[in-house]
């Protein structure tokens, strides 16, 4: 995939975390070039050294055929200050005019300056490759002036330069918003044509190439995002998402440094700034419930979780000062247990391992205690068979009786709300504790 498949793509999901995050580092890039050009052209005022007579004179945009030249004109000024080391206050007018030439109402961060510079440098790279025609045969003042025009294309293409009707820039011809919004796929057909005798190669190549932009960046970025476990898919994505939520904190911070007047966060540290991968977490999540049968007494319900809640604090791995042990929930064919704990391993396999030690553990505490693991099953019951008795029925109790005992369980001798004192919460022994 080309560098300008991938930067569309990042432009076009600016939702997502990781790709606010090449937004903001690809803002950091252009910050240098930016003062650059401005200190130059301060200087230049200040001295007096600025032949423009007429700094502010916007390009000339009144009809299609000035449009293209204006564009022409001043890109090759920028290649070429460029090339020659000499960026000054005349480039910097000649990238504003450049700029001023295409309508960005469409793009996908349109109002970003690395949005726009790549946008330009995608344009010229196009142009410097496709045949154009004469300029006699681009519509002009006169054909504007009879309103014969009011757009045109530049034949055998999809580019075109059409007349703004509202806005601040209405009545201009300017490369239109569809033209802007679609010149990387414009770029990526034409890419493979020759350049025309006299052009200036590779302007586009030299900005997305260079060793102190944002390509670069975002190669060094992808190293960093680096190592996250994917020796299997749940690990691999675990990684994924863990590095996505640290790669949002950073994209925070960031935007809040370079919103800052003045930014407030210097270019090299954006670039070096240290991204907390939780792909490498201290401790990893252990869940599951485990059945056991409904004919389990409640005493040794209690032993069960007791003992289980003794395994996981036995374990050398386990986080001890938070984990659950719990009977959770009436099942449709048995009583639920829930655990749910933390083990501190390097990797997946070693949590697998883990797991199964704790599992083995729970498995034989069963056995020792009685308690039996339960199963999905139908129960099929018959009331008598024929030649045998039935089942007699359970002693009648009165309304007063089942009041009694029903009271009994709330405030009398049946009272356990606490449980039976078997088993004592995770959560309570390490509060008591401290």
């Amino acid at each position: 995939m080309c560098f300008s498949t991938k930067m569309t793509s990042v432009m076009r999901t600016n939702e997502r975390p990781i790709a606010r995050l090449f937004q903001a580092l690809v803002l950091v890039s252009l910050l240098p070039l930016v003062f650059a050009l401005s200190a130059s052209l301060a200087g230049a005022q200040e001295s007096g050294d600025d032949p423009d007579p007429e700094p502010l004179r916007p390009p000339d945009t009144s009809s299609p055929r000035d449009t293209l030249r204006s564009f022409l004109t001043n890109v090759s000024k920028i290649s070429e200050d460029r090339r020659q080391g000499t960026l000054g206050p005349e480039t910097y007018r000649a990238f504003r005019r450049v700029l001023d030439t295409l309508d960005f109402t469409t793009t996908p961060e349109g109002d970003s300056w690395f949005v726009r510079t790549l946008r330009m440098s995608l344009l010229q790279e196009v142009l410097a490759r496709i045949e154009l025609p004469p300029e006699n045969q681009i519509p002009g003042d006169e054909e504007v002036a009879d309103r014969a025009a009011t757009h045109w294309t530049i034949p055998n293409t999809r580019i075109r330069i059409e007349r703004i009707e509202q806005g601040p820039q209405a009545g201009e011809f300017l490369f239109s918003a569809d033209t802007v919004a679609k010149i990387d796929r414009l770029y990526r057909h034409a890419k493979h044509l020759p350049y025309k005798q006299g052009a200036i190669p590779g302007s586009y190549e030299d900005l997305v190439r260079a060793e102190n932009t944002v390509h670069a960046r975002e190669r060094k970025l992808r190293n960093r995002l680096r190592p996250v476990d994917t020796s299997n898919p749940r690990a691999t994505l675990d990684g994924f998402l863990d590095s996505i939520n640290r790669a949002h904190v950073l994209v925070m911070e960031t935007n809040a440094g370079l919103r800052a007047t003045p930014p407030t966060i210097p270019n090299s540290e954006a670039v070096s700034k240290n991204i907390d991968n939780m792909g490498m977490r201290t401790y990893r999540r252990v869940y599951t419930k485990v059945g056991i049968r409904y004919d389990t007494p409640p005493e040794r319900v209690e032993a069960f979780l007791e003992g289980i809640k003794r395994i996981i604090q036995a374990n050398p791995t386990t986080r001890k000062d938070y984990f659950h042990v719990v009977l959770n929930d009436f099942g449709p064919d048995s009583l639920v247990v829930m655990l749910y704990f933390f083990v501190k391993v390097p990797d997946w396999s070693a949590e697998l391992v883990e797991r199964q030690r704790v599992f083995l553990e729970v498995i034989r505490l069963a056995d020792a205690l009685g308690v039996g693991f339960a199963f999905p099953t139908q129960t099929l019951e018959i009331e008598s068979f024929p030649g045998q008795p039935g089942r007699e029925p359970r002693p009648a109790a009165s309304d007063d009786e089942l009041r009694r005992i029903a009271e009994d369980f709330g405030r009398g001798t049946s009272a356990r709300p606490g449980g039976l004192g078997i088993f004592v919460p995770p959560h309570e022994e390490h509060a008591a504790k401290s």
